[in-house]
């Protein structure tokens, strides 16, 4: 009989017990469904975004690694480079002043400082083409001098003067190849141009000469020069 009454006194189950049972399981503390209960609940874990951070400074950090390494390398380089054309540079001095130490126990004028050109070499032909640009008053151009050699020489020595030079070859044909030159000159003294070559050009052959320049058309009269006249009150 009491435990008839007993049942009958427990209060009936409703929907919002149900609810709030289900918050507490949920960890929302009891409070009704909603915004509340949502910023109150428990907040998920940040692990994730921490290590996608770590990662991005370390691939950051690793980046920057390899530029200052490769800023070095390339620093390394360009100071090699400066080193050996200052070198390069040095050793053409040092090897000039040589040969007119020889010219001089020989007694003797090295053959770009002669009022005339040697007469080892004979000038077989010459292929001259010329480019002039008026708009600024320079032409570029290419001669080519076919050689006979009367005299076992390793010097070519032209006349030339306020010019650029390009480029030197000089060949014997298209089977054996060129001749290696070991340095080009000026002599403002003679007004020449001299190459060095390796090795002394053989006697009874004939080579070669292929010089690419570039100078500018001078307003007086020296080399390939401009002029101009007044006709009718007009400058041409």
């Amino acid at each position: 009989m009491a435990l008839e009454e007993k049942r009958e006194k427990r209060p009936p189950v409703t929907p919002m017990m149900i609810e709030e049972e289900a918050a507490l399981r949920n960890g929302s503390r009891g409070l009704p469904p909603g915004p509340w209960a949502e910023a109150a609940g428990p907040r998920p874990r940040t692990t994730e975004r921490h290590i996608a951070v770590h990662k991005r400074l370390v691939l950051g950090f690793a980046v920057s690694i390899l530029a200052l390494l490769a800023v070095t390398m390339i620093a390394v380089l360009l100071s090699v480079r400066f080193e050996e054309c200052g070198a390069a540079a040095d050793g053409a001095e040092e090897e000039e002043e040589e040969e007119e130490e020889e010219w001089q126990r020989r007694r003797e004028l090295p053959p770009w400082a002669r009022p005339r050109l040697p007469r080892h070499l004979r000038p077989l032909h010459y292929n001259l083409m010329l480019s002039a640009f008026m708009e600024n008053f320079t032409f570029s151009g290419e001669v080519n001098v076919q050689l006979e050699v009367r005299n076992a020489s390793r010097y070519i020595v032209l006349h030339a003067h306020r010019m650029h030079i390009e480029a030197v070859r000089v060949a014997e044909d298209k089977l054996a190849g060129g001749v290696r030159v070991a340095r080009t000159f000026f002599y403002p003294q003679t007004q020449v141009f001299v190459v060095v070559l390796n090795r002394s050009l053989e006697v009874q052959k004939s080579y070669n000469l292929k010089i690419i320049y570039n100078a500018l058309i001078e307003n007086e009269l020296l080399g390939f020069f401009r002029s101009s006249y007044v006709l009718h009150g007009e400058r041409r």
